[in-house]
């Protein structure tokens, strides 16, 4: 998820191949005739990369607990937790 923001700034001023390529080809897919992920023309691309002062890059994550009554003739590892 950071690289959908750092790449533009730190690296060449547009989304890297992967990330292009993966939304133009799920674009595609869903029916799409282009992808959804807006160009970066070479004017903005300029303007873009390299902009940085300060990157601060904060991650959380949550996990959901529940419990789960699994029949005891189930034999599973999700069972066995």
């Amino acid at each position: 998820m950071g690289g959908w923001f750092a790449h533009p700034i730190f690296k060449n001023g547009d989304y890297n191949e992967v990330m292009k390529t993966r939304i133009r080809d799920r674009s595609l897919a869903a029916g799409l005739s282009k992808s959804r992920l807006p160009e970066f023309t070479e004017s903005e691309k300029r303007r873009i990369s390299g902009t940085y002062d300060f990157f601060g890059f904060n991650h959380y994550t949550t996990i959901l607990a529940y419990n789960l009554d699994y029949a005891s003739w189930i034999s599973s590892f999700d069972a066995d937790r």
